[in-house]
């Protein structure tokens, strides 16, 4: 970080650029006003609470950038998704609201399939026993400044596996009725409107899901839904 020798103390790590510059190598180029910390800033945004889900339009023009967490004084479970001009690098103003279930503290990802309707990953912050709540939902963007209108598609913690296929295998989750019992379930893809995949950030070697005691590995899971997205 960069030290001003004639303001006492400012050799302290919170320069990230010199007096007089408008840009900072610090935060890939982004503009940042000289001497602006946290101490002077009330910041908003909780500590991993910034951009989680990121989806792209159809047309490839515009970004959806979702908040994995509430901000600090705004509304109560209620995240906010901005809209991101590509071409011109700037916000365009538009947001709407994604309002999280009771047991919901999290989004994991946030993807569209059409112009309008998307999945999202929901979540709580525990594993193993504790974890209660794992969901996708299925969205839709109802108009500037809404809420979007939600439809669980999967819970996660009861996905019918009639042909087995996590049998034979030790842990928590597997058999007949199979769980995706992780703190971080963060990767969603649709294959096409009936079928999608899921992913897990197995946070190496900190999160034990699946096994008490042991690294837990990545898993990716194929689900064919039981109704066509785009149709909420």
């Amino acid at each position: 970080m960069y030290a001003d020798p004639a303001v006492k103390g400012s050799d302290e790590g919170t320069n990230l650029q010199p007096e007089g510059a408008h840009t900072t190598p610090w935060l890939g180029g982004l503009p940042w006003p000289y001497r602006s910390t946290a101490p002077g800033f009330t910041f908003r945004v909780n500590g991993s609470g910034g951009f989680e889900g990121m989806a792209l339009t159809p047309d490839g023009k515009k970004l959806l950038p979702l908040l994995e967490k509430t901000l600090v004084g705004g509304k109560d479970k209620t995240l906010l998704i901005h809209e991101f001009d590509i071409e011109s690098r700037r916000y365009t103003g538009v947001k709407y609201e994604y309002v999280l279930e009771e047991k919901g503290t999290n989004i994991g990802d946030f993807i569209l399939v059409d112009d309008t309707h998307g999945l999202v990953i929901e979540r709580d912050n525990f594993e193993r026993e504790q974890a209660v709540h794992k969901a996708l939902f299925e969205v839709k963007l109802e108009g500037e400044g809404r809420p979007v209108r939600k439809r669980l598609a999967v819970d996660l913690m009861k996905i019918t596996d009639p042909n087995g296929l996590s049998s034979g295998s030790e842990g928590l989750g597997l058999g007949e009725t199979f769980s995706f019992p992780f703190t971080t379930i963060e990767d969603v893809v649709a294959f096409d409107r009936r079928r999608i995949g899921i992913i897990n950030d197995n946070n190496y070697p900190f999160s034990a899901g699946r096994r008490a005691g042991k690294a837990e590995e990545t898993e990716f899971i194929v689900i064919d839904l039981d109704q066509e997205l785009g149709r909420l």
